[in-house]
């Protein structure tokens, strides 16, 4: 058994190896996993659709979708009267987990996983009537609305451009292919 003055000694060098300017080992993990929570089948095929298309549009799988709820570390609700509760009718934030471990030998250094997810909240009404309907100005809305709300769940803000896709409000033509170059340039981060 140590001693007291032995483990302080000893605590008091872990504390010096763990802090300031110990080199860090960053990993970044951007596996979104989206699920709706509270959709019928109807609507998991329109979701795996709009998510399909967006991987089509980004270039690359940036998106997944799953009707296992258990599987998903992105959740997506339907919220009843959102746009008449809060005059929006989506929200999205992104979301990050950060795990860190510690490694002394060779020399110290911490090991660090940040994972990013996301949580998306659409107005249950807009998306019933539209994410299935045939007519193109309905598929336009579903497209322009999810776009949005996941841009956020990227860490991208509200753009003062009305022609951008992160524009506050998502109404009016929008350019897919800029917003398309900062979804790039986050997965490339």
């Amino acid at each position: 058994m140590l001693s007291t003055r032995v483990s302080i000694r000893l605590a008091f060098v872990a504390f010096l190896l763990t802090s300031c300017g110990m080199p860090t080992n960053e990993k970044s993990v951007k596996n979104f996993v989206l699920s709706c929570m509270n959709c019928d089948s109807s609507l998991h095929d329109g979701f795996s659709r709009i998510v399909h298309q967006y991987n089509s549009e980004a270039g690359f799988e940036a998106l997944q979708y799953t009707t296992n709820s258990e599987d998903a570390n992105s959740p997506v609700y339907l919220t009843q009267g959102l746009n008449m509760r809060e005059g929006k009718v989506g929200w999205g934030q992104w979301l990050s987990e950060t795990e860190e471990r510690r490694s002394y030998l060779p020399q110290p250094k911490a090991l660090r996983t940040v994972s990013y997810s996301m949580r998306l909240e659409l107005d249950k009404d807009f998306m019933q009537t539209r994410i299935n309907s045939i007519r193109e100005s309905d598929k336009t809305d579903v497209r322009k609305l999810f776009y949005h709300e996941t841009g956020h769940g990227l860490q991208m803000a509200h753009h003062p451009d009305p022609g951008n896709v992160m524009y506050f409000d998502i109404s009016g033509d929008k350019d897919f292919n800029l917003y398309f170059n900062d979804v790039r340039a986050f997965f490339g981060k």
